[in-house]
């Protein structure tokens, strides 16, 4: 996938494949930073924000903790962002079993290209390119992720979504949830 937005930037959705974990895996610790803000977490002693408790499975490999194992069925879709040929962020995108049901896993944008329509044209652009019923979840604390994803939602679907709240029992947290379906345009 590569587009460009209505900014005159060069934005390109790059599947990542097993050779660019690390490039993920190092942009996580920026995205549970920027994440420390709105949730109030503190800096652990060592120093370095933790990642995602699931990432390997984005690549079909078990994570550490199997706690955090997917269901069978589950697949990943891991995607690097890039404004004008730099690296601009992540996108990890899940179906959830045989049915296509979707699930935006994470999401990050570098603080350079926020609010520049970069998000919005990623997040569309995926939900295009993968057809099907659509869950999108924010921990409830993180209110700029709820704002800006009610605002994409809504303007991709044109309304025609719903918002309900839901518990994370692994991760211990309430969840803000919205339900759309996507088509291939």
């Amino acid at each position: 996938m590569m587009e460009t937005t209505g900014n005159a930037m060069n934005v390109q959705i790059i599947k990542a494949d097993k050779d660019r974990i690390d490039v993920i895996r190092n942009l996580v610790h920026f995205y549970i930073y920027d994440l420390s803000e709105v949730m109030g977490w503190d800096c652990p002693e060592n120093g370095l924000f933790g990642g995602c408790d699931d990432l390997p499975q984005y690549w079909a490999k078990m994570p550490d903790d199997p706690k955090y194992a997917w269901p069978s069925g589950w697949k990943g879709y891991p995607f690097i962002i890039k404004v004008d040929d730099k690296i601009a962020g992540f996108a990890l995108a899940r179906k959830l079993g045989a049915e296509a049901v979707y699930e935006m896993g994470d999401f990050f944008i570098l603080r350079k290209y926020r609010s520049k329509g970069v998000g919005k044209y990623v997040a569309c652009s995926i939900f295009d390119a993968f057809a099907g019923k659509w869950r999108v979840a924010q921990m409830v604390g993180n209110t700029p992720a709820q704002a800006f994803w009610s605002r994409v939602i809504d303007g991709y679907t044109n309304g025609n979504h719903q918002e309900c709240n839901d518990f994370d029992e692994i991760h211990g947290v309430e969840l803000s949830v919205i339900y759309f379906n996507s088509v291939c345009r």
